[in-house]
C-alpha cells in the first residue's frame, strides 16, 4: 500500500503534534542533575554533555593555578633575597661606623704626630687676610699663609 500525500501530511502533523521545540523547553536555574543540553549541529539535532562548557573555564582555573604556584615561589626567593639585602646593609653599615671611629682615631694620631714633630707647634693653615686679622697670635702656632686666588 502506497502512501498518499494527504496520509504524509497526517502523520507529518501528528509528530509536529507531540514534538517539543527547544525554545519550549523548560528553563532550569542550576546545572545540577542536567548531564548534557540539546543543541543543533548543522541540519541535525545533538546532545552536548555539560562537562564541555566547563572545560574552558578549568583549563583557565588549571592554568592559573599553576602560575599562582610560580609567584608564590617567586615570593619566597624574593624574601629570602629581601633578607639577605637587610642583612648585608646591616654589615655594610657596622663597617661604615668602625671605618668612620677607625678615621678619627686616625686624624687625632696624626695631629698628634704633626704637632709632636713640631716641637709642640701647631701647624695653622691659614689666608694672609685672615692671618692680618687675627687679634692675637698663637706664641706656639706655625702659619702656613696661602696666597688667594
Amino acid at each position: 500500500m502506497a502512501l498518499t500525500e494527504s496520509d504524509i501530511n497526517q502523520v507529518l502533523e501528528a509528530i509536529k503534534a507531540e514534538s517539543k521545540s527547544v525554545e519550549s523547553l523548560e528553563t532550569v536555574g542550576s546545572l545540577s542533575g542536567v548531564s548534557s543540553l540539546p543543541a543543533q549541529k548543522g541540519d541535525k539535532l545533538v546532545s552536548v554533555p555539560i562537562s564541555l562548557l566547563s572545560k574552558p573555564a578549568d583549563d583557565a582555573a588549571a592554568r592559573a593555578n599553576k602560575a599562582a604556584e610560580a609567584v608564590e615561589g617567586i615570593a619566597v626567593d624574593m624574601n629570602e633575597a629581601v633578607g639577605k639585602a637587610e642583612e648585608a646593609t646591616k654589615k655594610m653599615l657596622e663597617a661604615v661606623q668602625t671605618a668612620d671611629e677607625s678615621a678619627k682615631v686616625a686624624r687625632d694620631a696624626a695631629q698628634e704626630a704633626r704637632d709632636a714633630i713640631a716641637g709642640g707647634y701647631k701647624h695653622i693653615p691659614m689666608s694672609e687676610e685672615d692671618f692680618e686679622a687675627l687679634p692675637e697670635k698663637d706664641d706656639m702656632g706655625i702659619y702656613l699663609i696661602y696666597e688667594e686666588e
